[in-house]
């Protein structure tokens, strides 16, 4: 009696035979997926916090309102009852030459002190800088403060300012006409107006102090830099018209990047961050 055996195609053909496929959930590929996402992103998180640490190891928080409204255009002191209101407003005035208290939020940012920052400025770029007033006898005061304000010209330039219907008037270099970014009112007053506040920002045409300025053409001088504020009118800004020149020594770091509000501690010496709010300094379309 004989035992029939059964022979697959695969053995007559030597070859062994698969084993079935594992079926992979759909969980389980979207899991993997997530788990590779994160991962991606830890490692551009580290890589960018790397290169900032390493390239702008400076932070600074802007204290004053020299720069409105391209810095600290929405910067709030805290008052009573928890609620804020609006850094600039004191009852019927504007407080934008007040310095910061307890509880104010300002622009925070991150600075370029390196060598060749210095070799490479822009017009229009916005640097820290010390005044010639904050020296004496070649050594920094103890009094001496950290001023943040734009480049306007560089050695050897001849620059005017004149008034028109504009906030910043009219800036002239060697004679020609150069255009000032964010130069326009209702960039300045859109603030005013989102804090309810009953004014408007005035053309320089109106400013009582454009006596002491306007017209008044500059030639600067070997290694002689003009810088100005952004918020001119009536002297908010204390700069180039005011003490004149600056060297390029006195010009300490470039203002690279704007990372967000921080609110002003205790001894107004720190500024912890609130929240973030990534921007270019040169950007205008607040």
């Amino acid at each position: 009696m004989s035992n029939d055996v059964l022979v697959t195609k695969s053995e007559l053909e030597n070859k062994p035979t698969e084993a079935p496929k594992k079926r992979v959930r759909p969980w389980a590929i979207i899991w993997r997926a997530f788990l590779i996402l994160v991962i991606v992103i830890s490692l551009c998180v580290l890589a960018v916090t790397f290169y900032l640490r390493t390239n702008y190891p400076d932070n600074v928080f802007v204290n004053g309102m020299s720069m409105y409204p391209t810095l600290n255009r929405d910067a709030k002191s805290l008052v009573v009852e928890g609620k804020y209101e609006p850094f600039y407003k004191d009852e019927d005035r504007y407080q934008f030459e007040r310095v910061c208290k307890d509880g104010d939020l300002l622009d925070y940012g991150l600075l370029n002190s390196q060598k060749d920052t210095f070799n490479n400025l822009k017009r229009f770029d916005i640097v820290t800088t010390y005044f010639p007033g904050d020296y004496q006898d070649g050594a920094l005061k103890a009094s001496a403060s950290l001023k943040i304000k734009r480049v306007i010209a560089f050695p050897g330039e001849t620059v005017e300012l004149r008034t028109d219907d504009t906030p910043m008037g009219i800036l002239l270099i060697n004679g020609e006409v150069v255009e000032q970014p964010g130069n326009d009112l209702d960039r300045y007053n859109a603030p005013l107006k989102e804090a309810g506040i009953n004014k408007e920002y005035l053309p320089s045409k109106d400013d009582p102090n454009a006596v002491n300025w306007a017209n008044n053409p500059i030639t600067l001088g070997e290694d002689e830099y003009y810088i100005l504020g952004d918020n001119r009118y009536g002297f908010y800004s204390y700069d180039s018209r005011s003490v004149g020149p600056i060297k390029k020594e006195n010009i300490q770091a470039r203002l690279a990047l704007v990372v967000g509000v921080c609110r002003v501690s205790d001894d107004g010496r720190k500024c912890n961050l609130q929240y973030s709010s990534l921007h270019w300094p040169w950007r205008f379309d607040k």
